[in-house]
């Protein structure tokens, strides 16, 4: 071949002479490659003309059924090889006949003059050359299928006696090879076998897989070694690599695709699930006690492949229960999965809402709510498929025995080898997953047994984490969520600050990846691609990804909320791209507000997130679900029910507020109906001037607290209604003025001033304080107050009260704890939460922590728990029996978690019930959930990390009037005291003399209902003095009447007077 360059004749033809001796012996070596090839097709070619001739001969033999009958009752007389061997191959042509094959060759070895190899007469019927290697070959193969245990003593003495003649000499071929390992195998499983007989078959066994030079010979005998039980498998040698490296290669291939005979004899002789799970234990068993290195990559592809088999499906079933730490008490009836669809949609006809096919093709444009269940609905779902799994498998104590080797195993030192390479990790991350399937849920992973030891591996996780990011697949994730989690239950947030947002170590595991990570792929199984009910099943990663990505998403999510004052990633990282852009205002929506939006004008787009679908929530408002059903797309409903962080506050707050305007339109309607009912029968009516219903009270100054309990307590979910209040004076005169809505505002944030923090006060008090300052100066339930009914109304009054503002959007002053606010949002504390409840106690309880055996058991602890005043102390137990139960290094984690638990979710419980019952008299809790505890206070008490008011907003939403204009001379210096010269409380005090609120709105002040305003009082010459007017309002507007003083120091003074003062509420 030409090669581009040029070279002289002397140069191509003449080399050198070292260029020509290896040319030499090139050729040399190629001829002999030919040659020896040559030779071995010519054996092939003759070995193929043997069989031949030896069928053909079969075949000339057999025709016709008396030449049949006669060859055999001939030949059967006769001792020659190739004699048996045809009847031996008749047998199957004659089964009528009554002579079996264990009968003849019971005759043939039993005769005196039993041929040997040496002896073979062939009765001249076919050339001895020819005839002789077929013949004994088929003897022994048939000997070989009849010699099992359960023969007698001379039945496999004779059958024997063939084996020992023909087995030395005879070239053993693949067929013959899984005969002889298969007889083998009938007598290594059979506990009472004879030794010799066994051992003796090994060999032969043995030997033929050394002269064979085939890639699985090894595999097909190792299979039917390792597949006996233990006692038989201890006394092999070198068990682990010789025998089962071979036999966890060949599961590489398949056996499907692949001709071999012995690769399919290996792969068939362990489809039984007794030699499936004997193989496994005693694989195991090589493990645990081999003190050697052992490549782990081998065993995890076999017990992957051999875990997936449905054959072994009890066995994976049991595992991951034990590990979730279930009892195996397989006695429990499961739920019916049917149930769970039952609920899904009320309105739809009950053949609709059966469980919908598993093969059902994914609809394309939309989806229906019975498809695209609540996360939570979903949850229940898949656990009862778990349970059902549970009831459906019957396993005996060898399988459960069997699980417990398999969860023992050594997964930590495994993880740690072969988690280092992407390559390696696939098997082991996919066995991960399989044995923490019944784990998967959206709540927190208590208890992994043995499991424990992966999570808290710093290492192993660190590994795990990096798999995650290279995968395209969501296995590892789902693997990563369910460990993370365990591990997150018992991390402090001190703890989780150093390991997990520390910037300055690059190599941790950060906190933020992990949530930026899980977002992208929520979104996709939430919003792009979401998954359907019938789509929940164990082996579904989609399914399990949402579940367990759900979980530990909101596990950090609630650990952020909590290090508010140092997060670990800013807040916008938890939106979803769609939801978190402007399109995402509408995706909040109802449909049926969208299409309404889209009939109006452009000029009301300002307003399109004010209103919600007033139909749906006529219908829903009551239900469990009325969040969820209020919207007819189930994504968004599936969304704000379980992770409504992935809509920004702001939104989620404006959603809040359509759902207020959508009920207060509804009670408005129903009052109004009410109402018109008792006109036609001339009852009284409390009909406003613009329509509205509103509730009459009259409270004294005096007795602020006790008239307001007595007269609003009273209206129950009447409160809902306007409430027009007019106040008593000390002398018992009414005084002047009308509400307009102003007074009712200014009365209920002196209420719960009242109320809340100057109750705390009073010592003097005929009714103790219902409410303790922590010392965060935040509220808490005050655990010290009898339970009685007395005091229970109190409470559920207190929190009608706070539920009115909240539902009137009137931001107040209470400032409440933590754990307090979640009990509101009906979440458990943890025993992080006891820090924002008593830091002291809880720096000294997490102090046992690092305590050795020796200290605890100095502090004389026991599972109890003392309660109650100093003066009234009582001791509880915090288990049944713990007054005698010492705490010691063993269970000190269980004593925290325990005292934690019953100082924050039990103690107090009754007197936050009561606060949640007037509480939900006018908020579902469906609706507070939109919010973490954080949030919740924030729209309570509005944003505090905002000193003062923000004066730009204001100026900004600010309208004028009576001759006024933002760019005069007078307003400017009127923004410029406002935002310079005023103190923070000053600006507060401003708004609340405007506004009657002190508080800065959470949408800011473009939000608030009319705008706020400032009307010009024109004053005289002779008025513009140093006793001109004071500025007055009209909160009920959000209207300042603002006299047009002289001068800037003048307009100063003036205006600090009204807000010290309290000046206000002109008639109107």
């Amino acid at each position: 071949m030409f090669d581009g360059n040029f070279r002289s004749k002397r140069e191509v033809n003449l080399g050198s002479r070292g260029n020509r001796r290896r040319n030499q012996q090139k050729r040399s070596s190629n001829k002999q490659d030919l040659l020896r090839n040559a030779q071995e097709l010519r054996k092939q070619r003759q070995q193929q003309q043997n069989r031949e001739k030896a069928v053909r001969l079969i075949q000339r033999v057999a025709r016709g059924w008396k030449a049949r009958l006669w060859c055999l009752e001939y030949l059967l007389s006769r001792e020659e090889v190739v004699a048996v061997s045809i009847c031996l191959s008749l047998r199957k042509l004659l089964p009528s006949h009554s002579s079996s094959i264990l009968q003849v060759l019971l005759r043939f070895s039993n005769n005196d003059s039993c041929p040997s190899v040496r002896r073979d007469n062939s009765a001249n019927l076919e050339d001895k050359a020819d005839s002789e290697w077929f013949s004994q070959e088929r003897i022994v193969r048939f000997t070989l299928q009849c010699f099992t245990p359960i023969l007698d003593s001379a039945e496999c003495q004779a059958l024997f006696s063939i084996l020992e003649n023909y087995m030395p000499i005879l070239s053993i071929r693949n067929e013959l090879f899984v005969d002889l390992v298969m007889c083998f195998k009938s007598w290594w499983h059979q506990p009472s076998s004879d030794e010799s007989i066994t051992a003796t078959l090994f060999s032969w066994a043995n030997k033929a897989r050394e002269g064979l030079f085939e890639t699985h010979s090894d595999a097909l005998l190792g299979s039917v070694l390792l597949s006996a039980r233990n006692d038989r498998v201890e006394t092999l040698e070198n068990a682990y690599s010789k025998w089962f490296l071979p036999l966890a290669a060949s599961f590489d291939e398949d056996d499907k695709q692949s001709d071999d005979v012995i690769l399919r004899a290996t792969l068939k002789n362990l489809n039984g699930m007794e030699e499936e799970q004997n193989t496994l234990s005693n694989t195991l068993n090589f493990v645990t006690q081999s003190r050697d290195f052992i490549d782990p990559l081998p065993l995890v592809k076999f017990m992957s492949h051999m875990l997936t088999k449905e054959s072994t499906s009890p066995l994976i079933v049991i595992s991951s229960l034990l590990i979730r730490g279930d009892s195996l008490d397989f006695s429990v009836v499961p739920v019916p999965i049917e149930s769970v669809y039952e609920e899904s949609d009320h309105e739809e006809e009950a053949d609709d809402v059966s469980k919908p096919d598993v093969k059902r093709q994914r609809p394309t444009s939309r989806y229906a709510k019975k498809d695209l269940l609540t996360v939570p609905k979903l949850d229940k779902l898949y656990q009862d498929r778990i349970e059902q799994l549970k009831n459906q498998c019957k396993a005996d104590d060898g399988t459960k025995a069997l699980a417990l080797k398999v969860i023992d195993a050594p997964w930590l030192e495994w993880g740690l080898q072969l988690l280092e390479e992407a390559t390696k990790s696939e098997a082991y991350v996919k066995l991960l997953a399989l044995l923490l399937q019944a784990s998967s849920s959206m709540r927190p992973t208590m208890k992994l047994g043995v499991f424990s030891k992966l999570s808290f591996s710093k290492r192993f996780m660190e590994l795990l984490w990096r798999v995650v990011t290279l995968s395209s697949e969501y296995t590892p994730l789902i693997v990563f969520c369910e460990l993370f989690s365990h591990y997150l239950v018992a991390l402090s947030d001190l703890e989780f600050v150093r390991l997990h947002a520390d910037d300055e170590n690059a190599q941790a595991l950060q906190a933020r990846d992990i949530v930026n990570h899980l977002k992208n792929v929520l979104f996709d199984v939430y919003w792009s691609k979401p998954v359907l009910a019938s789509e929940i099943c164990p082996s579904n990663p989609n399914a399990r990804i949402l579940l367990s990505g759900t979980k530990v998403w909101n596990s950090l999510y609630e650990r952020w909320n909590r290090l508010v004052r140092s997060p670990f990633c800013d807040e916008s990282m938890w939106w979803f791209p769609h939801l978190a852009s402007k399109d995402g205002d509408r995706a909040i929506l109802p449909a049926r507000e969208q299409q309404q939006e889209e009939n109006q004008d452009d000029d009301s787009m300002n307003e399109e997130n004010d209103s919600v679908d007033e139909n749906s929530a006529e219908m829903r408002i009551s239900e469990p679900d009325s969040l969820a059903d209020s919207f007819s797309d189930p994504k968004m409903a599936r969304v704000l029910t379980c992770i409504p962080q992935a809509i920004p506050f702001d939104r989620r707050v404006r959603l809040f507020s359509s759902l207020l305007k959508a009920d207060k339109l509804l009670v408005s309607q129903q009052a109004s109906h009410l109402q018109a009912l008792m006109a036609m029968q001339g009852g009284e009516q409390n009909v406003w001037m613009d329509g509205t219903v509103r509730e009459k009270v009259k409270i004294k100054r005096a007795e602020l607290y006790s008239d307001s309990m007595s007269q609003l307590n009273a209206l129950g979910k009447k409160l809902k209604h306007q409430v027009q209040v007019t106040f008593i004076n000390q002398h018992g005169a009414e005084e002047a003025g009308i509400d307009g809505g102003g007074v009712f505002k200014e009365f209920l944030d002196d209420l719960i001033k009242d109320a809340f923090a100057a109750r705390v006060e009073k010592s003097d008090s005929a009714t103790p304080a219902l409410f303790t300052v922590t010392p965060h100066q935040t509220l808490a339930v005050n655990m010290d107050v009898t339970e009685n009914k007395e005091m229970l109304a109190h409470y559920e009054f207190l929190g009608r009260v706070l539920g009115k503002a909240v539902y009137e959007s009137i931001l107040v002053e209470p400032q409440f704890c933590l754990p307090f606010l979640n009990q509101l949002l009906a979440k458990q504390n943890s025993t992080e939460d006891l820090k924002n409840l008593d830091e002291e106690f809880y720096k000294n309880l997490i102090k046992l922590r690092t305590l050795g055996d020796q200290e605890i058991e100095a502090l004389g602890l026991t599972f109890e728990m003392t309660i109650g005043s100093a003066s009234a102390p009582r001791t509880i137990d915090l288990i049944p029996g713990g007054g005698t139960k010492a705490v010691n290094s063993r269970n000190v984690f269980k004593f925290i978690h325990l005292i934690a638990h019953h100082r924050l979710n039990i103690l107090g419980s009754i007197q936050t019930r009561a606060f949640l019952r007037g509480f939900r008299d006018l908020i579902p809790a469906s609706w507070v959930r939109l919010f973490s505890a954080s949030e919740l206070q924030k729209l309570i008490s509005g944003d505090d990390s905002i000193h003062g008011i923000s004066v730009g907003s204001l100026k900004q939403a600010m309208q004028y009037g009576g001759g006024y204009h933002p760019s005069q001379p007078f307003i400017q210096d009127f923004w410029s005291i406002l935002e310079d010269e005023f103190t923070p409380e000053q600006q507060r005090k401003f708004l609340k003399f405007m506004t009657s609120c002190s508080r800065q709105p959470l949408l800011g002040f473009g939000s608030l209902e009319p705008a706020p305003a400032i009307q010009q009082i024109r004053l005289t010459d002779e008025e513009i003095t140093e006793n001109a007017k004071l500025p007055t309002s009209q909160t009920c507007f959000n209207l300042l009447k603002l006299p047009n003083y002289k001068n800037r120091d003048l307009l100063k003074k003036k205006l600090i007077d009204a807000i010290e003062s309290g000046a206000g509420f002109e008639l109107t």
